[in-house]
């Protein structure tokens, strides 16, 4: 397992999280650059701290902590862009990362950019020790605009009290005309049509669901992201697990010859599986 390092932290303002890693061990020479550059945070020498995390990056571009670190520095230092683009990259590695969501929104909050500010608060899941400050910023983004935080979700709350769709992940329409969207952050999938929207499943069986499809039968099928699973999920309501052991199954999509293929993103493969 990949060593996690961290820095700590620079003021009240910044929080670092730690724990931050994959399951992949990353390079040595960039383990080295990066603890590094820790000493040298310790001795409080911020620009040989900040040399030695690049270094770590360009010999191992999947270093999130150094990514992370970098981000924390430049913020620090006032340098919003490249802290961006520190917090960024760590995003196209790890797509729902809280802390990077968040720190993000705060520099977009800041340009007066709230839309986007506001796309990137709906990664921030509920679990997330940022969740609470995360809706703080949100309720002032909403309120400073003059609109509800609605109108930045997928979809509005419906009547009937049902949560609108957070972290919406995965998208797709059966031979009936329902909508399904898939919740990342809320193990949940919700199917909408014309008069209603409902949760059609929720629970920690789903596994942080992505990518969806549907077959000629209207089964739905979801890739769990953080379970390695494909399950199926029939519209009575039960599933069964069509494939597991894939390491971040992403994306789905079902040929006409009834193909399921499947994007796995953590072995940067495309899988066929042969439904019926």
């Amino acid at each position: 397992m990949k060593k996690a390092f961290g820095i700590a932290v620079l003021s009240a303002l910044f929080i670092f999280n730690s724990t931050i890693c994959f399951c992949e061990e990353y390079k040595p020479l960039a383990i080295k650059k990066h603890n590094e550059g820790v000493a040298f945070y310790d001795k409080k020498q911020y620009t040989n701290a900040i040399e030695c995390f690049i270094e770590a990056t360009q010999e191992d571009p999947s270093f999130v902590d150094s990514y992370y670190n970098l981000g924390v520095l430049y913020e620090y230092f006032g340098n919003d862009p490249k802290a961006m683009a520190a917090y960024k990259q760590l995003l196209r590695l790890d797509p729902y990362n809280p802390q990077a969501a968040y720190k993000i929104a705060k520099m977009y909050a800041k340009e007066k950019n709230y839309k986007v500010a506001l796309k990137y608060l709906s990664l921030v899941p509920k679990s997330s020790p940022v969740y609470s400050a995360a809706q703080e910023l949100q309720t002032k983004l909403c309120a400073t605009l003059g609109k509800e935080q609605h109108q930045y979700n997928a979809f509005e709350p419906a009547s009937n009290g049902i949560a609108g769709v957070l972290s919406p992940s995965g998208v797709v329409k059966d031979t009936l005309g329902n909508l399904y969207v898939s919740s990342y952050s809320q193990n949940s999938i919700t199917v909408i049509n014309e008069s209603t929207k409902r949760i059609y499943a929720r629970g920690s069986f789903l596994a942080g669901p992505m990518g969806l499809a549907v077959d000629s039968y209207n089964n739905l099928y979801v890739a769990c992201y953080n379970s390695g699973r494909v399950i199926l999920v029939s519209p009575d309501g039960a599933y069964q697990i069509i494939l597991s052991g894939l390491k971040k199954p992403q994306d789905l999509y079902i040929d006409n010859e009834n193909i399921l293929y499947v994007t796995e993103r953590g072995n940067n493969k495309l899988i066929q599986y042969k439904l019926y």
